[in-house]
């Protein structure tokens, strides 16, 4: 089996980094794979072969599809209907969240402003998806 995989659908080089920062100061050695929009993010998942992330950690603002449309995308798809998503926004509105968790989100958590609480946030995210959560086995 590979390397654990996540897929970081985010814009923004400067959260990006620090997501990087967070796994690594988190001691979790995975590929993250960068998305910078919804079309890069859907054909990151419809590449054929057994390279689907274990986790995927989705923006909501982003160019071409919102980070909602991908996530419909996503839970619409056999292939990936029981992928882990969590939603990581810096939107706190509640007409987000709730179309985020109708549309089958597994988590929704909204960006801290300050880098070291943002860190924190990643690191809690990835030691529980990664090392504590039961993962399904393949369709």
């Amino acid at each position: 089996m590979g390397q654990t995989r996540v897929l970081l659908v985010e814009d923004n080089e400067t959260d990006e980094a620090l997501v990087r920062r967070a796994f690594q100061q988190a001691k979790l050695y995975v590929e993250i794979d960068v998305a910078r929009d919804g079309a890069e993010a859907l054909d990151a998942l419809e590449r054929p072969g057994p390279r689907i992330p274990t986790l995927v950690i989705l923006d909501l603002k982003l160019p071409k599809f919102s980070g909602h449309e991908v996530l419909s995308a996503i839970r619409l798809r056999k292939r990936t209907r029981h992928l882990p998503v969590v939603i990581f926004s810096s939107s706190g509105e509640e007409d987000d969240i709730r179309a985020a968790y109708d549309w089958g989100c597994n988590a929704y958590v909204q960006k801290p402003v300050d880098a070291e609480e943002f860190i924190e946030a990643v690191g809690a995210i990835g030691r529980f998806w990664l090392c504590v959560n039961e993962e399904l086995g393949g369709d």
